[in-house]
C-alpha cells in the first residue's frame, strides 16, 4: 500500500464530499482516483467487462435449431 500527502485545499474538498456522500475520507479519495483513472483510460470499467461476459454466456447457451 502507498501513502501520499495531498494539498490541503484538495484534501478539504474531498473531505467535504465524503461527508456529503456518507463515505470515509479514504473511500472518497479512492472513489475519485478510480473515476479519474477511468476517465483517462487507465482503468477498465469492471461493469462493462462483467456485462460482456454475461452477454457471451447467454449467447452461447442459446442454440438455434
Amino acid at each position: 500500500m502507498y501513502t501520499c500527502s495531498y494539498d490541503d485545499e484538495l484534501a478539504n474538498i474531498v473531505k467535504a464530499a465524503a461527508k456529503r456522500e456518507n463515505r470515509t475520507y479514504r473511500g472518497q479519495f479512492n472513489h475519485y482516483l478510480k473515476l479519474i483513472l477511468q476517465h483517462e483510460g487507465l482503468l477498465e470499467n469492471p461493469d462493462n467487462k462483467k456485462a460482456d461476459c454475461t452477454r457471451q454466456s447467454n449467447q452461447s447457451a442459446h442454440v438455434q435449431p
